[in-house]
């Protein structure tokens, strides 16, 4: 039994092009996921519909029914719906999206019409393996669903979570997260000081394995009690966001890492993990040994910021303080040089870019 998890997948914009143009940007990988039995991901960009966006959403994602075949390219078997972009497309959105994943018989989880189907785990049995699949969205992260909205997701709560697990364990599952948290530090490299805390009470509780997702960026993984925790797999696909005549770059380098674990658990529950490192190099994705390097250096970071506290408060400083002013004066602008800039900085401007 193979079980690979892919991180955050979204055929938004440039991947629609592609699929047009009958272009398979996944052959570096699609024989690696062939050979798995499950492969499970974070399907971030659900299709158009005809009823309108979000407008409360900012950025929003869409892709196409077409391009939404591109999950097949990646023997994916079930995704998690659970994270801030479901209702980015409204209602006619979401089911048109699942209506593709059922006609192609991929499980989804994590959100639905009713709580009950949000709330509904996703339970399979393979080689003799019960496997259970919680699946929850942090309201850190920021889903703004308008106040009439139809659609409900399964809400990250600590207490219902460890219930979840405990409930499940005793049935004899292998009890596996999928959690989009984080949303704080969104495009940090580092987890939020809850979730390393939250991880050990949900392996405590009996959590097997933890797989995180929302921050675009590959975090550190790290063993708890012989469990392991994946805070943020990072980006597996996406393309620059073109949303209301403006473009976010996805193409910087920390958001085009991401590491696949491949997980083999026994019929005892323990198991161990392959990783499969890959980078998007022009929408195509590949693999990548340099990702796995970056992956083992922010583990030995974040070891030590856990030895030694104070380092934390360094960590946000430079994320919401220096690292967003250094990258606005560091930007390429012909029309103005750096001095006009820095001139043309005024406190609109300033607190728009601190991640306050």
């Amino acid at each position: 039994m193979r079980i690979a998890f892919l991180g955050d997948i979204s055929f938004n914009d440039a991947y629609i092009g592609l699929h047009e143009k009958g272009a398979d940007p996944f052959q570096g990988v699609s024989a690696t996921l062939a050979c798995c039995d499950l492969v499970i991901g974070n399907l971030e960009c659900l299709s158009a519909g005809d009823e309108g966006e979000n407008e409360l959403k900012k950025p929003r994602l869409k892709t196409t029914p077409g391009a939404l075949s591109y999950l097949d390219k990646l023997n994916i078997s079930a995704v998690t719906l659970a994270h801030n972009h479901v209702y980015d497309n409204l209602k006619d959105g979401f089911v048109k999206t699942v209506a593709f994943l059922e006609s192609r018989k991929i499980g989804y989880m994590g959100a639905g019409l009713s709580r009950e189907e949000a709330a509904r785990p996703l339970l399979l049995e393979r080689q003799d393996l019960k496997i259970c699949m919680l699946s929850y969205v942090h309201p850190d992260t920021n889903p703004n669903l308008p106040a009439d909205c139809p659609l409900h997701l399964n809400l990250y709560d600590p207490g219902v979570i460890s219930g979840e697990i405990t409930r499940y364990k005793q049935l004899g599952y292998f009890v596996i997260l999928l959690l989009h948290w984080g949303g704080k530090f969104e495009g940090g490299l580092y987890p939020d000081r809850y979730q390393p805390v939250d991880a050990r009470r949900f392996v405590k509780d009996g959590a097997d394995l933890i797989i995180g997702h929302h921050s675009h960026t590959l975090q550190p993984a790290q063993k708890i009690s012989g469990k392991w925790v994946f805070y943020s797999l990072g980006n597996f696909c996406f393309a620059d966001i073109i949303y209301e005549g403006k473009v976010r770059n996805m193409s910087k380098t920390r958001f085009c890492e991401s590491v696949i674990p491949i997980v083999q658990p026994g019929s005892d529950h323990s198991y161990s993990v392959d990783f499969f490192p890959v980078r998007n190099v022009s929408l195509e994705i590949v693999e990548s040994r340099a990702s796995l390097r970056k992956l083992k250096r922010r583990n030995l970071i974040q070891g030590v910021i856990r030895k030694i506290p104070p380092l934390w408060y360094i960590y946000p400083l430079n994320y919401r303080v220096f690292a967003p002013i250094i990258e606005q004066l560091s930007r390429k602008d012909e029309e103005k040089s750096l001095y006009r800039r820095f001139l043309g900085l005024n406190f609109k401007k300033v607190k728009s870019m601190l991640k306050l």
